[in-house]
């Protein structure tokens, strides 16, 4: 993002531009999102759904699989706390990531 925004902007730090993306998570139009890469990642769609994580190249895709509400609920069925939110994260390999490793195969074969 901070490269977006530099070419349009040349002269802006990446301090600014963090201190933005931490406002927007505050007042609700974009969601952090921490998927176990020491990265933390900005979301610009803050309504809970679902992710898929790619452990070859990192990128993180929307999967808008599930209805949360619905995913909380049958948690909830079978938990005695209170959930308050959602969040699930697949993982694997992605369609580019994928896509390189066959023909990495089938060149070598």
């Amino acid at each position: 993002m901070y490269d977006a925004v530099r070419i349009r902007y040349p002269n802006i730090s990446l301090g600014t531009v963090y201190r933005n993306l931490l406002l927007f998570q505050q007042t609700g139009k974009v969601r952090a999102l921490d998927v176990g890469d020491g990265v933390i990642h900005f979301d610009p769609v803050p309504t809970e759904h679902e992710h898929f994580v790619c452990r070859q190249c990192g990128k993180v895709i929307d999967l808008p699989v599930r209805d949360p509400e619905h995913a909380k609920a049958e948690a909830a069925a079978h938990f005695g706390g209170q959930i308050t939110g959602y969040s699930a994260f697949y993982t694997g390999l992605c369609e580019d990531c994928l896509r390189a490793q066959k023909t990495i195969n089938t060149t070598t074969s």
